[in-house]
């Protein structure tokens, strides 16, 4: 903290003393370096129920009480017959797991048909998780998808604490009138105690404080009725450590029927987990079936999220949105499904702590609809040939009357990180060999689509792997990397030597990689990009300030702008929401990865939002090549659309600078606002109170030369229009 105010000191007495050089001169011209220029998109990410990532307007994960759906990636070891192993330990299931589950080849002699799993073993006789199929025989090298639904056991996402005596089970094909799921959840009452059902959301705690406030009008719908015995059925709904903002009996009949109560909700007590609690008592006998659970604020009624998730994005303006939550288990039949009727999907080895519930497809094109952005689509590397026909269809389908510019479809996510294996395809020519079988399958199913864009992703830390996915995968049309920076912060590094890393770039590897997808007929895009500050050695206090300040927006900026000098037109900000996230190397956490500090109660934009938000005012039609950019610290990028000229200026010196800008008199509109990041130092942040926001004022021109003062490690932009 002490380095941050010498800092605003220096930053100060140089405005006080009027000691700026000699103004930096920068001139736009008419050479362009990028047609086609899009806004910044960003990432929706996952739907969390306990950070602050609660997206959805419904705030309970599997509403409906459905199963799981487990899917995974066997990579062949060793073949013999129809036996044949995977060839990674980690990824073992108990033995039986996959027993009768279905099996399509996605690569070799075989690859589109189907098989089925008639034994699987944990540690087969290499030590490696093996199986025996039915049907055709995958070779070695070659890659199997495998998929089991599971509708016989307690839903994920719920917690039971009296599973273990047998007082909650399922009801298959038991369900309320009218609703699409498959089964409804059992819950029988015990002679002396009660019988529980609960749902928790919000529950960093103090660390975060309440990152979804429960205040005004609520309305909490379900189904139930009586099966057995006598019982009732208490709910309440608390933020647990203060008073029930919510509490009644339901003395269920013998017919299904919908209870519906609209209750007014304060949230006056300390931070802390919120608990949604169904109670069932009565006769030991006492059984009670519950069904279809609704829980949201009444201004979001028919909405699938909710208010603040749909004006943070339309703040920021993104082109793209993509869509990437984990869902490299799921079904296309369940991204397709209604919340009631959707189960949770898992594709890691691991127990209900591994399986997630996530928003649908017709939800998140809906979104991107709402926003203005573009739809960027992350399909699992798991679906069969049908599936991703059935994909092209329902994307041509929604085409005709949304309206999007693209819809880009990328073939899984980091295919090539091992944290991904369980559903991943590292090696570049199976990669390649899958993602182009899975691409003229969606292709068949939507013929004539102009505007669909394949997408494969590649390890931007490795330019040699980009070159070989891109080169194995034919009908990719667009390759996209990830270009964190700052992955690393050692402790006692002095202020300015802390900043000096956020503007160290990549060492050529964007341009290396831009050149070579370009050589072979493809673009490149970023489908992740952020600081990535998660290993060294410093502590919080020195770690937060630069993660989450002001300079970080600036960093960001300048890293997008120079990938778009490059070509790279289509890239995603990750993300929208995400409080902290653990530090690798030493305890504790650090304030990312959301560009917004929360969706409620501030819905502040942390300085990496308010970038994305002043870039998305300027980026459009071409980007100008402007001479004089690099001096002196401060980057400068023109840009040409059919609003007329504007301009964005980052610079990474360590003190303010005066910059000058010509534009070209071509008769085009000059820019008439200067918006600037502004804050009292680089290390302000939004995470207590408002300290950075964005400054507008009408921009200073005289003789055709603009004059704008950008502060130490600021951003600045000019013109623009929404």
């Amino acid at each position: 903290m002490r380095a941050g105010r010498v800092l605003r000191l220096m930053a100060a007495l140089c405005l006080a003393a009027g000691c700026y050089a000699a103004p930096v001169r920068l001139t736009a011209t008419r050479e362009v370096l990028t047609t086609g220029v899009t806004r910044v998109g960003v990432n929706l990410g996952l739907w969390t129920s306990w950070g602050a990532e609660q997206l959805a307007a419904n705030i309970l994960k599997n509403p409906g009480f459905e199963g799981v759906i487990d899917r995974a990636v066997v990579i062949v070891k060793s073949a013999l017959g129809k036996e044949f192993a995977d060839d990674a330990g980690w990824l073992g299931r108990a033995d039986g797991f996959w027993k009768g589950a279905r099996g399509s080849i996605r690569t070799g002699r075989a690859a589109g048909q189907e098989i089925t799993i008639l034994r699987s073993r944990e540690h087969g006789s290499l030590g490696l998780p093996d199986f025996i199929s039915a049907g055709a025989a995958p070779g070695a090298g070659e890659v199997v998808s495998l998929t089991r639904i599971q509708d016989g056991e307690l839903p994920t996402q719920w917690w039971f604490p009296n599973a273990g005596a047998g007082r909650v089970g399922m009801e298959r094909g038991e369900v309320r009138p009218g609703s699409p799921g498959a089964r409804s959840l059992r819950v029988s009452a015990a002679a002396e105690s009660t019988t529980e059902v609960l749902s928790y959301v919000d529950a960093i705690g103090e660390r975060a404080g309440k990152l979804l406030p429960l205040t005004g009008a609520w309305r909490l719908s379900f189904w139930c009725r009586r099966a057995a015995g006598s019982a009732a059925l208490e709910v309440e709904f608390r933020r647990l450590g203060s008073p029930a903002v919510f509490s009644r009996e339901v003395i269920p009949g013998d017919g299904w029927a919908q209870e519906t109560f609209d209750f007014e909700a304060r949230d006056a007590g300390p931070p802390g987990t919120v608990q949604l609690r169904f109670q069932v008592r009565g006769t030991p006998e006492g059984t009670v079936l519950l069904d279809d659970v609704d829980l949201r604020r009444v201004e979001d009624q028919e909405q699938p999220f909710r208010r603040e998730v749909v004006e943070t994005l339309r703040r920021l303006r993104p082109g793209y949105l993509r869509d990437w939550q984990g869902q490299l288990g799921d079904t296309l039949e369940n991204r397709l499904a209604g919340a009631f009727a959707r189960r949770a999907s898992r594709y890691r080895p691991g127990g209900a702590e591994q399986t997630d519930f996530f928003y649908s497809l017709p939800d998140f094109l809906d979104l991107c609809q709402e926003v203005g952005a573009d739809p960027w689509i992350v399909a699992p590397t798991t679906f069969s040939d049908a599936e991703w026909v059935r994909l092209g269809r329902f994307l041509a389908s929604e085409a005709r009357y949304r309206r999007f510019s693209e819809i880009l479809v990328e073939f899984g996510n980091e295919n090539w990180n091992g944290v991904f294996r369980a559903a991943g395809i590292p090696a570049a020519p199976a990669h390649g060999e899958a993602a182009d079988r899975a691409f003229r399958k969606l292709r068949e199913g939507a013929p004539g689509l102009a505007s669909l864009r394949t997408v494969i992703n590649a390890q931007h830390a490795n330019p040699y792997q980009v070159k070989e996915c891109a080169r194995y995968a034919p009908e990719a049309g667009v390759v996209a990397v990830a270009p964190y920076f700052l992955d690393s912060l050692e402790c006692g590094l002095s202020g300015p030597a802390r900043l000096e890393g956020l503007f160290a770039g990549d060492g050529g590897k964007l341009a290396e990689e831009t050149a070579a997808n370009t050589a072979l007929g493809k673009e490149t895009a970023v489908y992740e990009v952020n600081l990535h500050t998660t290993r060294g050695t410093a502590p919080e206090a020195e770690r937060d300030p630069l993660a989450a300040g002001a300079a970080a927006g600036s960093a960001l900026a300048a890293t997008v702008l120079d990938a778009l000098a490059l070509g790279v037109r289509r890239q995603c900000v990750y993300a929208l929401a995400g409080y902290d996230t653990r530090l690798a190397d030493t305890g504790g956490f650090v304030k990312l990865w959301g560009i917004a500090r929360d969706l409620g109660p501030t819905c502040r934009l942390r300085p990496t939002g308010l970038a994305v938000q002043l870039l998305n005012r300027v980026l459009a039609g071409e980007m100008c090549k402007v001479e004089g950019s690099g001096l002196a610290g401060v980057r400068g990028y023109a840009f040409r659309s059919a609003a007329g000229w504007a301009a964005a200026l980052v610079s990474s010196a360590p003190e303010p600078r005066e910059v000058a800008l010509r534009f070209p008199a071509d008769g085009a509109r000059l820019p008439q606002q200067l918006l600037r990041l502004a804050a009292d130092g680089p290390f302000d942040t939004n995470e207590e109170a408002e300290r950075v926001r964005i400054t507008a004022e009408p921009a200073r021109e005289q003789a055709g030369v603009f004059r704008v003062r950008i502060p130490a490690w600021g951003m600045a932009v000019l013109g623009g229009a929404w």
